[in-house]
């Protein structure tokens, strides 16, 4: 090797490769015919050639491919590898290690000018990736092709026929040492195609020499089992000084094959057509593009794919109120995403409502607030019991319409009856000026002093027909009236005991003056971050307690004016759209209502609601899909345009997605993302947390004090102390400066 060749080698640059599935040996080929006006040969061989190493690395756990290429040329050439190979994912990384090779050999043909009997490439690739199977630990082998253009070649001429390619001292003593016309037209058909010249190199680490000849022997076999009768691969033994060769795939000066490249397609064992071969790594995304029709600025949901872009990629935020459908497994990336978008929404100064059922969005979205908006935040951790937050859903907004939609809310949860919504409809009413929803069962079936209690209540109501329907209740005969306060009592707690006997959820609806109304958050673009807390209060209770949120916030945006639109964020969303309302209904209209969601979930077998499902997929405009089960594939393949397969759901790794948008031209076609870095918190968390807590919260002894009292005539509710009423005025002229 000349101190030129040694330079050049040393220089390559180095990928590593990751495969689709279905790697088609014609895209391969196509590939490789483009290399040949890249790598042409401008001086004598002394000062070296450009040369490309394909080398495959199999240890006893992983098998390893990787493309060493000409440094000045690797950028084109990879851009060409992308192109033409849908899918391949090449990643530039340092050389594989320096091993210390127990033994090596070289692939020598015997007839370079003649062709080899090829079977299909597939099965070709599938032979010599099978042969470095069985591996044992600490145990290596590598392959290497060396390969550079030939230099052109005149075709073979039957009328004046070159010498054969098989001398023998026979047959040139006696003057038959021309070449036969069939080796004539064997070889014209060899360069009917680009061919190149090439070196095979097979190296192998094992503990003791007898097993590096039986490592090698099998891989060199794999290799012969393509040689024809006119020509085929003889190893030779490289002598151990020359092993570093093998590490620095050094390129030799004199080549030992020439290989058309429909040869060479398969002998570079790329798993062609995605052969079951233990060791190989899972088969990746092709890179889709995306257009300029997508914005770079707006609702940033991440960056392109396809290397080199970088391309920022974003939903323009007029387009954010035809909502945003989210689907992605534990740990793909769904949060990150979801924090992404609402981070955005937060720095634009829009309201923001984040319902989280465990916590992970709930914690990132407080991290990140801005430090302008730490005052607009709401934080209601149904996980702090010590200083709950108020919530009358009787009070939010107008009161008869808050108990309607309270009313239908829990008939729809629970359409097991028909007898109690009478019952719950004429107990809220009675109970809307004077008590909160977590009252009503003392009010049905009042016990001691809270008899007192309901019939002040019942006195001093101003509705008559809410007042008849409880004077003829209460005046009924003990035995008739024991009998339907039983039954219907029973009926009722069944409905609402996740309301009235959690503390967590008591503390927050049974107090009477609330905290917030969604009607503020609404019309003062407030930032509401609710963490459920599933896993303590039960997944019905969650579910039950997002519904109340979510249908209070919808009766806010039909009837509260408001400039800026209100972002609702909702993972595992499915448990919460339980309303009485028509999902595809609610969906279309919140549009003009100002109010745009984004919906996240972990797979559509959550959706089982039909209804729900429909109206989902047919109104949310935009689509991010991360990396699903093979049915969900099949179902969002279809969802995200014909280009788009199952395999290539199935295929997405950790953090990337297949997505579709809403733009002004109608829905993208479909495009490859990677979600962008998590910016760093913004410092605002403890401040964050402290200012919600001084503002909202009570402290938890108060709260229990005052609906113990509330019951008992006479007594003053603790909500009418000098602390709270403080706090009340405080939150209000606060409320009024921002105004």
């Amino acid at each position: 090797m000349t101190l030129y060749q040694k330079s050049y080698d040393q220089s390559r640059t180095t990928y590593r490769l990751i495969f689709p599935s279905g790697l088609s040996d014609e895209r391969i080929g196509a590939w490789l015919s483009s290399l040949g006006g890249t790598m042409h040969i401008e001086h004598s061989r002394i000062l070296g050639v450009p040369s490309i190493v394909f080398e495959t690395v199999a240890t006893d756990a992983l098998i390893s491919h990787y493309l060493r290429l000409p440094k000045r040329d690797a950028g084109y050439i990879i851009g060409h590898l992308e192109s033409l190979v849908p899918g391949i994912h090449a990643e530039a990384v340092p050389a594989p290690p320096e091993y210390q090779f127990t033994l090596g050999v070289d692939l020598h043909m015997t007839a370079a000018s003649r062709q080899l009997a090829l079977p299909k490439p597939a099965d070709v690739a599938a032979s010599i990736l099978t042969s470095m199977q069985g591996l044992r630990e600490g145990e290596v082998v590598v392959t290497q092709w060396i390969v550079t253009p030939a230099p052109h070649q005149p075709l073979p001429n039957a009328k004046a026929p070159p010498k054969s390619d098989h001398w023998s001292a026979w047959r040139s003593m006696t003057a038959h040492d021309q070449a036969t016309a069939e080796e004539i037209d064997d070889r014209r058909a060899k360069l009917s195609e680009p061919n190149m010249q090439a070196t095979a190199r097979v190296a192998v680490v094992a503990p003791h020499p007898i097993r590096a000849q039986e490592i090698v022997k099998g891989v060199v076999q794999s290799y012969r089992s393509v040689g024809s009768a006119a020509n085929a691969f003889r190893a030779k033994l490289i002598k151990p000084n020359k092993l570093m060769h093998a590490t620095l795939a050094a390129t030799p000066f004199f080549f030992t094959s020439q290989l058309g490249l429909s040869e060479l397609v398969p002998l570079i064992a790329w798993p062609i057509g995605s052969p079951n071969i233990a060791g190989l790594p899972s088969s990746r995304t092709r890179h889709m593009h995306v257009t300029n029709a997508v914005p770079r600025a707006g609702s940033p949901i991440g960056v392109s794919t396809v290397p080199g872009s970088d391309r920022a990629i974003a939903i323009d935020p007029r387009f954010r109120l035809q909502h945003v459908h989210i689907i992605g497994p534990i740990g793909s990336g769904k949060t990150w995403e979801l924090l992404s978008i609402a981070e955005q929404d937060m720095k634009d100064g829009s309201g923001v409502v984040v319902i989280d059922p465990k916590g992970d969005l709930f914690q990132r979205v407080l991290e990140r607030v801005p430090r302008d908006r730490v005052k607009d935040v709401i934080v209601w951790d149904l996980g702090d019991t010590d200083s709950p937050i108020g919530f009358n859903v009787l009070q939010q907004g107008n009161s008869r319409a808050a108990i309607d939609e309270l009313n239908n809310l829990v008939t729809n949860l629970f359409p097991d009856t028909l007898s109690v919504p009478q019952m719950m409809y004429f107990g809220l009413h009675a109970l809307a000026e004077h008590g909160t929803f977590v009252d009503l069962p003392s009010f049905i079936r009042p016990e001691g002093d809270e008899v007192a209690w309901r019939n002040k209540i019942i006195r001093q109501l101003k509705d008559p027909q809410v007042k008849k329907f409880w004077e003829n209740y209460t005046q009924q005969g003990k035995s008739e009236q024991a009998s339907t306060i039983d039954r219907d009592l029973a009926t009722l707690q069944r409905r609402i005991w996740p309301f009235v006997s959690r503390p967590e959820i008591r503390n927050s609806l049974g107090q009477q003056q609330s905290s917030f109304t969604m009607d503020d958050v609404v019309s003062s673009s407030k930032i509401l971050v609710v963490r459920l807390n599933r896993e303590r209060i039960g997944r019905q209770a969650a579910g039950m307690m997002a519904s109340l949120i979510m249908s209070s916030l919808w009766s806010a945006v039909r009837t509260t004016p408001h400039e800026r639109p209100v972002m609702l964020f909702m993972d595992e969303f499915q448990d919460f759209l339980t309303m009485p309302t028509d999902p595809s209904e609610m969906l279309a209209q919140s549009r003009s209502f100002g109010l745009g969601m984004v919906l996240s979930h972990q797979h559509l077998g959550q959706l089982t609601n039909p209804e729900l499902r429909a109206a989902v997929l047919a109104n949310a405009r935009s689509k991010i899909i991360f990396q699903t089960s093979a049915e969900d594939a099949r179902r969002m393949a279809g969802e995200m345009g014909s280009g788009v397969t199952a395999d290539d759901l199935q295929n997405l790794q950790t953090r990337e997605a297949i997505a579709r948008v809403a733009t002004d031209t109608g829905v993208s076609s479909a495009f490859t993302l990677r979600t962008r870095d998590a910016s760093p918190p913004t410092g605002t968390y403890q401040e964050t947390l402290a200012h919600s807590r001084a503002t909202y919260g009570r402290p938890v002894a108060e709260v229990e004090a005052e609906i113990a009292a509330r019951r008992s005539v006479g007594t003053a509710p603790p909500a009418d102390g000098p602390l709270y009423r403080r706090k009340l005025n405080q939150r209000n002229e606060g409320n009024s400066d921002v105004s």
